[in-house]
């Protein structure tokens, strides 16, 4: 369950990092594909996709290590 915390936190800092439609009109194409990694990722918590989490070293700790570098 703690990757499917970790994933919905993504999914929110992509949706703010994309910013609103038509914000930066220069970036369309990347936030369309932005988004769609986002709806992946949604649709694979739900057990609409198959996903597998991969242990990458990160916890909770080093993430907040990371936000202050």
């Amino acid at each position: 369950m703690k990757g499917h915390m970790s994933s919905s936190r993504n999914i929110g800092a992509l949706h703010a990092i994309v910013g609103s439609e038509e914000e930066h009109p220069t970036y369309d194409m990347a936030r369309i594909r932005a988004l769609g990694v986002c709806y992946d990722i949604r649709h694979a918590l739900m057990g609409n996709r198959e996903m597998e989490f991969v242990e990458n070293g990160l916890d909770d700790s080093s993430a907040a290590r990371e936000q202050d570098n």
